[in-house]
Parts: C-alpha cells; structure tokens; sequence
C-alpha cells in the first residue's frame, strides 16, 4: 500500500469505512477492516456500537453462555471496545433469572467486566422474543444491584421495554440519569400507598420525554392506566414530550384527570408536545374526546391526536359524533397559544378513508382554522385561527390489524378523495402520496391536508409504525 494513503488525515479512514457500511453493511465492513488497521478504529465503533443478548430454552442455554464468554474474551484482549458500547438490548424469554444467576450464568460476570473497562452504554431496551409470552424480570433486588446499578445507572438516558408483564418502580427509579422513556404494552408492580405519586423524599428520574405506546389489557378485559400511571416513580418537572394511550371503555375516562392532578402533568411549565393514540367508541354519542380540555395549557406547543380505527374491518364508518367532539375540542378547549395542531385518521382499508373523506362534515374545521380569506365564515362568536398549523394525514393500512390484506384500492382513489378536501378545504394546502405496497410499514399515509405549512411530508413522518 503507498505511503501517499497510509498519510491520509485519520478522517478520510473514518468516511471510508462509513461508506462501506452504508453500502453494504457490515459484511463489506468486514473487508474493510482486512485492508489495513487504519481501518480498525472506525469498524470497531460499528460492531461494538449496538450489543444485544438474546434468552434462551434450556436447549440453547450453552450457545448463549458461549457467546456471552466470547465477548468476555474479547474484552479482556481489547479492553477499549467496552467504551464504544452505546446501546444494549436485551430479548428475552419467559424465565430470566439467567440475567442474575451468578453460579449458572455468565452475564453476570460480563456486566462487571463492561464496567470494570469503563462502559457508558446511554440506551438500554428490553423486548420480548418473538413468539414468546409476556417477560418477567427477575427479582428486583438483584435485577438492581447486579445488572442496572454496576452498569446502567448512571450513564442510561434512554430506556425502551416492551410486554413485560411486570417492571418494579424500583427499577425504574434505579436510572439517575434516565431522559427518555418508551413503554410498550408493560404491567407495574403495585407497590405505592393509596392514590398520589411517590414520596418526594425520593431521588426520582427526571425525565424529559414519556411514551408509552399501549397498556397490559387484566384478564377482565380492564387496562390498568391508572394504576400504571399513579406508580411510574418519575419526576415530571423537566417533561417536554409526552405520548398516552387513551382507549373508550375500561377506566380510559380516569386517565386525563389524573394528568392535571396530583401531578399537574399538563400544566407543567417544560411540557411542549403532547400525542395521544386514541381508539375510539364510535357507538352512540359518547367519544373518548369529551374529557379532553387543553384551554389552560399555555405551555404547550404542539398536539398530535392519532386516531386508530385499523380494527374496524366493516366497509363504512360512522365517524360524524366523533368529529363534532373534535370540532369542538380545536374550537373551545385549545389554548391559543397552540402552535401545531396534528390530527391522524389511521383507516384499516383505503374504501373506509374514501368514504371518511367523502362526508361534507370536514368544512367544520375550515370554518376555524386557516387564512382570514375562506369559502366558510367562522362560526358566531368565534375568531379564525389563522396562525394555528393544523394538518390533518389520512392513513391507510397496508395490512390489517389481523395480518390480512383486504380491501386495498389503487392509488387512484387518492385523487378523486384529493377533489374532495380541495372543495372541503378551498384554501389549505393538500398533498398526496403513491405508496408502494412493498413499503416496510403497516400503515402509510396517503394524504395530507395543512392549513398554513406548504411543505409536504418525508421520511419517517409518512409512516404510523407505533400503531398497535
């Protein structure tokens, strides 16, 4: 190899090695790393950037401990590969003591040698294995003191666990330095005295963006938000993102009260997003809406109602109650100070969006929002929000909620529906998107209707993927 290329600044190695990796991954990476060592410091970062440990049956118990004493080796001959490890990921089975047992396992000891070489691993996620139940973590004592407080602690700032069934607040409150928090469909161990958050003697997280995605549904058919929420032992002072689920029936309705006390979530000075996943009770006049009031949040900046109607496989739903409840939320029960106004109709089928959209009730919300300059005037008494950026995306779901296609539609309905909201909405900005099927998201939104942002949408803000 010339002495020219060997003198190359130590960046020029680093961008190669990149384009390596995102040409082809990491088996050209490997290639890369045969050149020359130069290569060495940038391939390590890749490999070591993101580990993950996988649970096991007693049948595959040995291949699991072997590899977990490979990587020990490794570590001992390469001690600074500990400091390049970031993100830790853990999938897991039913039984799990393994991750604490320190006769019959060798994790333990994998923990302290990650530490003992000066591991900051800043994210941690905890998934079930495909196929398998809800997860149960060991004991929290030991699950505390031999994995989270060596290791995990003081460095974590992002924690995402999904279907456990149960998680000990202690646990939770175990990460000092814990940010961002992701729960999917995870039970919490009923641990606090009657209803009101933890002691404020307690060092709580103080976190700064919550999500959780979905509830454990009781075996009665109950979800458990509000106990859920009520033992979440966080400090939600410096909370700036915050995702609910809210879900008619069960004690859904208990769940928004209890963001204004005891904890005044809501009324936090540092809240600026909040996105609630909504699937609602179309039967009837009731709404899973009516509860809702954000006229005394003058903090918040942006509110992002996802509305999951995936299930419903009939060919036509009645959404009109739902959207008079909507109406008069954005009309009476925002504060004005809002700044963006996002509201998702995630369909199960392009026939349900087509007939959604076709409904003359959606020149409601151009009667409120938008250029003083409309086809609609604003509704007595009240005054048109013309700096509120309000979109409106119409998703359709690739496959259904039970993994079946049915009822998809060519790409051409978009247009005709596209006529429709140009009429219902004369002097908002609507953008339609192809989609291909192959797309490697469940649901894809097809159009878009915005009030006062002229850009159309791109990347990941096209797909619904937290969608359950």
């Amino acid at each position: 190899m010339s002495t020219a290329f060997l003198n190359l600044p130590s960046e020029l190695y680093d961008e190669i090695a990149d384009i390596c990796y995102n040409v082809g991954g990491h088996n050209l990476l490997r290639k890369c790393a045969l050149v020359h060592p130069v290569f060495l410091p940038r391939v390590y970062s890749y490999f070591f950037n993101h580990i993950s440990f996988y649970s096991s049956t007693a049948l595959a118990k040995d291949v699991r401990e072997s590899r977990i004493a490979s990587f020990i080796d490794i570590l001992h001959n390469r001690p600074f590969v500990a400091q390049l490890v970031k993100c830790f990921t853990l999938y897991l089975h039913m039984d799990n003591d393994w991750l604490v047992d320190e006769k019959d396992s060798n994790f333990p000891e994998l923990i302290r040698v990650l530490k003992e070489f000066g591991a900051q691993p800043i994210s941690l996620t905890i998934h079930k294995l495909p196929g398998s139940d809800f997860i149960y973590l060991p004991h929290p004592d030991k699950f505390n003191a031999l994995v989270i407080q060596p290791l995990f602690a003081q460095s974590v700032k992002t924690l995402t666990i999904g279907n456990c069934d149960l998680i000990h607040p202690s646990t939770l409150s175990a990460f000092n330095c814990l940010e961002d928090v992701t729960f999917d469909k995870v039970g919490i161990w009923d641990i606090l005295p009657s209803p009101g958050p933890p002691q404020k003697s307690l060092k709580l997280p103080r976190i700064r963006a919550l999500k959780i995605n979905a509830f454990l549904t009781n075996d009665d058919g109950s979800k458990p938000l509000v106990k859920f929420w009520r033992a979440l032992p966080f400090d939600f002072s410096a909370l700036q993102r915050l995702q609910l689920p809210l879900e008619a029936g069960s004690d859904a309705a208990d769940m928004y009260p209890l963001l204004r006390t005891p904890r005044d979530v809501l009324r936090s000075s540092s809240l600026r997003e909040v996105r609630l996943l909504i699937k609602p009770f179309l039967e009837g006049n009731e709404t899973t809406l009516d509860d809702l009031d954000f006229s005394r949040t003058a903090g918040i900046d942006e509110i992002r109602l996802t509305i999951n109607l995936r299930d419903r496989i009939v060919a036509k739903i009645d959404l009109e109650p739902f959207i008079q409840a909507l109406h008069a939320l954005i009309s009476t029960k925002l504060n004005p100070s809002l700044k963006v106004l996002i509201i998702d109709f995630a369909f199960g089928t392009s026939f349900q969006c087509q007939d959604a959209i076709s409904r003359p009730y959606w020149s409601l919300f151009e009667q409120e929002i938008g250029p003083l300059k409309s086809h609609h005037p604003p509704s007595p008494g009240r005054h048109r929000r013309v700096n509120l950026d309000a979109r409106f995306n119409f998703a359709v779901g690739i496959a259904s909620a039970h993994g079946l296609r049915h009822g998809s539609l060519p790409n051409d309905w978009i247009s005709d529906a596209a006529s429709t909201l140009e009429y219902l909405f004369p002097n908002w900005f609507i953008h339609m998107y192809e989609v291909e099927d192959n797309q490697p998201f469940r649901n894809c939104i097809r159009l878009s209707v915005h009030s006062t942002w002229p850009k159309p949408l791109v990347g990941d803000e096209l797909s619904l993927l937290d969608l359950r």
